[in-house]
């Protein structure tokens, strides 16, 4: 009840503040929303956890080790080292963006702040986005706003052209589920990313010199986050209809792609837009792969 409690007024307050798509390339009908909004009804999730008595630890698991009926992770935190004992350990791990090398970079996650960004550019400079992905439609928005008042010059520069999702109605599903871009993405690439704009320049990559700007924005990509060093079992390629990697060990989001076919995409794993489409891992298929994984815990739990 206090999960519910803390959970239900921020789902509200995502739904109030979605916004209507001004397109429907998306099936999201009911509008887009931001990440932002995404992640205050999982901290309200997690207030309401802590809240009703789960324990809560806070640090960095730096190794687990399979011992009889379970695993022990070693955290390391601000209170220094402890060891934590479990029956089911889920990885997820997550990733970073990359950084363009240099004291030119600017980190894509400081552009998706618009009074961060702003207080890193000066009037008149110039900025380069690499790469044309979901990362570098927000990016570029957030510059667009900025740069009319700040007389900013952007250009983005890319390897191919932009890739926007199809949704496959039949099928209830998109094609291009990882390469291309969808809701708020979509919209903004199909109306910036394809000739460009006023404020905006679309390059090829191999154009990109970076002595030609003040700043650059690496949007090429993302890489894991280092796993905790595993000890006493070995971890086998993912089970895909569990999630499991290792008895009670399991792994979600990045490194673990998702293929068409379980959670997307059946029986089109060899059409175009479909095959090869397992580089990224979506919000939408990551929840859906943790549903898995619930579930697989559940059945393995003992009966009360």
């Amino acid at each position: 009840m206090e999960v519910q409690a803390t959970v239900s007024p921020a789902v509200q307050r995502l739904v109030d503040t979605a916004e209507p798509l001004p397109t429907c390339i998306d099936p999201a009908k009911l509008g887009f929303t931001t990440l932002g909004a995404c992640k205050d009804v999982f901290d309200a999730a997690t207030a309401g956890l802590v809240s009703s008595g789960v324990p809560t630890f806070r640090g960095k698991v730096t190794k687990l080790s399979r011992q009889a009926g379970g695993w022990v992770a070693t955290l390391e935190g601000k209170r220094g080292t402890c060891e934590v004992k479990a029956k089911h350990v889920v990885l997820a791990t997550g990733c970073e963006p990359k950084t363009a090398a240099g004291p030119k970079a600017l980190c894509v996650e400081e552009t998706f702040q618009e009074e961060q960004l702003r207080g890193r550019l000066a009037p008149s400079q110039r900025v380069a986005v690499l790469g044309n992905s979901h990362s570098a439609a927000i990016a570029l928005a957030r510059l667009r706003d900025l740069a009319g008042p700040l007389g900013l010059r952007v250009a983005c520069f890319a390897r191919r052209p932009i890739r926007i999702a199809e949704w496959v109605t039949e099928h209830n599903v998109h094609r291009y589920n990882s390469t291309g871009l969808k809701g708020y993405g979509s919209v903004f690439g199909a109306e910036c990313m394809v000739n460009g704009a006023d404020w905006l320049q679309i390059r090829h990559a191999k154009e990109f010199d970076e002595k030609d700007w003040d700043w650059v924005v690496d949007c090429t990509g993302y890489k894991q986050s280092p796993l905790p060093e595993i000890v006493g079992s070995k971890v086998e390629p993912r089970d895909e209809a569990t999630g499991a990697l290792a008895p009670g060990l399991f792994g979600l989001g990045v490194p673990w792609g998702e293929a068409p076919g379980r959670l997307w995409g059946k029986g089109l794993e060899d059409q175009p837009g479909f095959k090869g489409e397992d580089t990224f891992v979506g919000f939408a298929m990551f929840l859906s792969r943790a549903v898995v994984i619930a579930e697989e815990i559940g059945r393995q739990m003992p009966a009360n």
